[in-house]
């Protein structure tokens, strides 16, 4: 089944420092300590970012942040990904962090399936945003959400993530020059 997202062994990062390029890195260390997460990793101390081409597969142990809707119905784009590929169940996962499926789900459309207003979107961004910092330990790849199926612009909705806490997030790296 086509999902709109490629599958591929190892993602590359982007290395950002203070908006310029300088490397690239691998998604992590595996941590022993807690299965199933990465170790950040710090380039020369610095602040990082790390970005990813949108659309490409994260590894497993990556947590996958897509737009959903507010009926749990998961029959396109990310979230469809979300549910053929990481088992993510209908009517779950519709708002917020599911473990069993490594996936957080954040709310671009209703009930109906229409798309929700920035402004209604904005709380469910906010509270991802303070869960990146509470889970340090959890690598989250964020999927350009919003911008697909919902036709919300990326200069709209990327600016709302700037507080991620960029030692555990990946983003599109269409995004990168809203976060900079």
């Amino acid at each position: 089944m086509e999902t709109g997202f490629k599958c591929i062994d190892k993602n590359p990062h982007a290395v950002i420092v203070n908006g310029e390029l300088v490397g690239v890195m691998s998604a992590g260390v595996k941590n022993t300590e807690y299965p199933g997460t990465t170790i950040p990793t710090k380039f020369n101390d610095a602040l990082i970012i790390t970005a990813h081409v949108d659309g490409l597969k994260p590894e497993d142990d990556w947590v996958f942040v897509f737009g959903s809707n507010l009926a749990g119905i998961h029959g396109g784009g990310a979230a469809k990904f979300a549910h053929q590929t990481r088992g993510l169940k209908y009517n779950t996962g519709a708002t917020g962090y599911s473990k069993a499926s490594a996936t957080y789900g954040i709310p671009t459309k209703n009930h109906s399936i229409e798309t929700l207003d920035l402004d209604e979107i904005k709380p469910y961004i906010a509270q991802f945003v303070m869960f990146t910092h509470h889970y340090p330990r959890l690598r989250f790849f964020i999927t350009a959400v919003g911008c697909g199926l919902a036709d919300l612009k990326n200069e709209d909705v990327a600016p709302l993530f700037k507080d991620i806490n960029r030692a555990n997030c990946s983003i599109p790296e269409q995004w990168m020059r809203y976060l900079e």
